[in-house]
């Protein structure tokens, strides 16, 4: 049985734009000496390390780590015992914000922002996504690299190729009648469905680690260890229904404020196909867009408001990318290139425009032909034997 196209991606394919990280093979050597030898690349690393933009201080992340987790499993332990139902709500919506916030730190590890040790980015992946999010690391790392190095791209890029949703205009070749229709009313259904979203991660994670399990062992164990977390101890002091929503409260308030932050990154953005994406550089330029920095923005977006500058550099500490933000953007306006930056309140008014755009595209659009929808053979050039376009 020939597998989705999406899943072939995620499971088999090996990239030639990956530049760093588990992912990275000798097919993507010739984008990594192109980019090290670009003169322009070069001259900004340089402009930034004169700002201190790729300093890490070990101590900057173990505090974060430590308040993360101390805040996680103190407001677990609280929401056992809470004497009232406001206060088991107020435990949910912290358990909620540490659960994201986690899973940024997870973020930073896998990007090797914390520690360039294969050790410390799997301790620190697995405790905060794996064991308390429910949410495989493996799975993350895999789609997440996948995304930075082909962003927006149609053919590539995990996150441009929704299900039920139209999140490009090229988005239409593989839906079925009722994802065309989901995909009708999706400005209504991307918004309300929010709750739902971290829900919806991990069965994706989950997918990925049954299709994977020879590779994604150390991932099972400890999403099991995560149902122990939340079921064990939650079932005795709350009842079944008591856990039971509880975690789901939990998880609504993650994919709440996930909803907040990342969408406004690159939706609405250019898209490209593999065979038409431009440069690394003028890649990330093109498909991504920056809110307004301050303190309190950088804290409340996890840094995720300065996302041009994380795409340019992975590897950057979260928590400095906003003062490369001059740089870059003095950078880009000196060799003409875009550097989108508007209001929040802009950048929903963008992705909700062209949600609406799109959604009454599909609703005008006819089913196309389901043999004409990408496969996965399209990847293997048909005079190879595929050997080494598939990872083994």
């Amino acid at each position: 049985m020939k597998k989705r196209f999406a899943n072939f991606v995620l499971d088999d394919y090996v990239s030639s734009k990956i530049l760093a990280g588990p992912h990275a093979s000798a097919a993507s050597r010739p984008a990594t000496i192109a980019l090290r030898n670009d003169p322009h690349y070069r001259e900004l690393v340089v402009r930034l390390k004169a700002v201190r933009f790729f300093d890490a201080n070990p101590w900057s992340f173990a505090w974060r780590i430590a308040l993360c987790a101390t805040v996680y499993l103190g407001a677990f332990a609280y929401l056992l015992v809470a004497p009232s139902l406001a206060g088991r709500l107020a435990a949910c919506v912290i358990i909620g914000v540490a659960h994201l916030r986690g899973n940024f730190i997870a973020h930073d590890a896998s990007h090797g922002a914390i520690s360039k040790r294969r050790p410390v980015i799997d301790l620190i992946g697995h405790f905060f996504d794996s064991f308390l999010a429910g949410y495989s690391f493996n799975y993350h790392r895999r789609v997440h690299t996948l995304h930075h190095y082909h962003c927006n791209e149609v053919d590539r890029d995990p996150n441009a190729m929704a299900r039920l949703f139209a999140l490009h205009d090229k988005s239409y070749a593989d839906k079925n009648a009722f994802t065309l229709l989901t995909a009708r009313i999706q400005h209504l259904m991307i918004p309300l469905g929010l709750p739902l979203w971290s829900f919806a991660l991990r069965g994706e994670s989950l997918a990925y680690v049954m299709r994977n399990w020879r590779r994604t062992k150390l991932d099972a164990v400890l999403l099991l260890a995560h149902v122990a977390l939340w079921t064990v101890l939650p079932v005795h002091y709350l009842g079944w229904w008591g856990a039971a929503l509880s975690y789901a409260a939990v998880t609504a308030v993650t994919g709440i404020y996930l909803g907040l932050i990342v969408p406004i990154n690159h939706v609405g953005m250019q898209a490209f196909t593999f065979e038409s994406a431009p440069s690394f550089v003028a890649q990330q330029l093109a498909t991504t867009r920056n809110t307004p920095s301050s303190p309190l923005r950088d804290l409340f977006f996890i840094g995720q408001n300065s996302q041009i500058e994380h795409h340019l550099f992975p590897w950057a500490p979260t928590f400095n990318l906003g003062r490369g933000r001059k740089v870059v953007r003095e950078f880009c306006r000196e060799r003409g290139l875009d550097y989108h930056e508007c209001s929040f309140a802009d950048a929903v008014r963008e992705i909700h425009r062209h949600f609406t755009t799109l959604a009454r595209q599909a609703a005008a659009s006819k089913l196309r032909d389901r043999s004409a929808c990408v496969g996965p053979d399209a990847l293997v050039p048909a005079t190879s034997s595929g050997r080494d376009h598939v990872a083994g």
